[in-house]
């Protein structure tokens, strides 16, 4: 958050160094699509609540990257659920997979 107000103030180094790290996440999430090649890429947490200009910074870094799998193929958007999105999609994912299996924590003796 310090970083982005600082950049929002006018601090050209804060700018240059969320330049740097949107333009590696770019690049990780370009590789990410001409690998796995998903059809969406939701960035959550505090990204997501960091507002649309880093969204679309994020976005026209993976396109830069991503010089084999056309734009049009897939789109990066922020998670509707925030900073919640990873708890609540693990949780999905654990129960959709059956959970952990169920111990009794008063075995019978």
């Amino acid at each position: 958050e310090a970083a982005f107000a600082a950049a929002a103030a006018g601090d050209e180094r804060a700018a240059a160094a969320i330049a740097v790290v949107v333009d590696h996440i770019g690049l990780g999430l370009a590789n990410m699509v001409t690998v796995l090649m998903p059809e969406r890429i939701v960035i959550g947490g505090g990204m997501a609540e960091a507002g649309g200009a880093l969204i679309d910074a994020i976005a026209a870094a993976v396109r830069r990257h991503c010089v084999l799998v056309p734009a049009e193929w897939y789109e990066v958007v922020p998670a509707v659920l925030g900073v919640h999105a990873g708890a609540i999609g693990a949780a999905l994912w654990a129960a959709d997979r059956g959970g952990s299996p169920r111990v009794d924590p008063w075995p019978t003796m």
